[in-house]
């Protein structure tokens, strides 16, 4: 199944023509996560819950007009309002369904790496994003490809240690 990848960054454009996705990031990949730092093997009889270690985000894309602005917020430290991540894949009578989105609030570029190669395609480079705030967007896909039921979402505010 193919899935075409999206990055929306406030202020900062991409080259995207995909309709609907006009002037926004091409990504290739991209890589998110959690990890809870209870423990069962620690004190007593219970299994108390750490706190939450959300993961930066990191995607990786080509190089494109994107890239000496988001090499410019990381190395300026500039905070970003809102990055969006989206997951689309085809839907009902074929039509892009978006099915995963990643909002992130209150973002700073924390890692900028390309790399490049005299044979290869494209230069390509990993950015890193750590935020204040994240919000994870699942539409359950029914057997004809059209939406099944409302979109699951959970959040994080990390700064307040709050889940929602």
């Amino acid at each position: 199944m193919a899935v075409d990848l999206f990055l929306k960054i406030d202020g900062i454009e991409g080259e995207s023509q995909k309709k609907g996705h006009e002037k926004e990031i091409d990504i290739v990949s991209f890589n998110f996560g959690a990890a809870q730092h209870g423990s069962f093997h620690t004190g007593g009889a219970g299994g108390g819950s750490g706190k939450a270690e959300i993961r930066d985000i990191s995607i990786v894309k080509e190089v494109d007009k994107s890239s000496p602005k988001l090499f410019s917020a990381c190395a300026s430290g500039k905070h970003i309002k809102e990055i969006i991540i989206y997951s689309q894949k085809a839907g009902d009578d074929q039509q892009p369904l978006t099915y995963y989105k990643i909002k992130l609030e209150d973002v700073i570029v924390s890692s900028v790496d390309n790399q490049g190669a005299s044979h290869g395609d494209a230069i390509m480079e990993s950015i890193v994003f750590n935020t204040a705030k994240v919000t994870f967007d699942y539409q359950p896909q029914g057997k004809s490809g059209a939406k099944d039921g409302g979109v699951v979402t959970a959040s994080y505010d990390i700064r307040q240690n709050i889940a929602a």
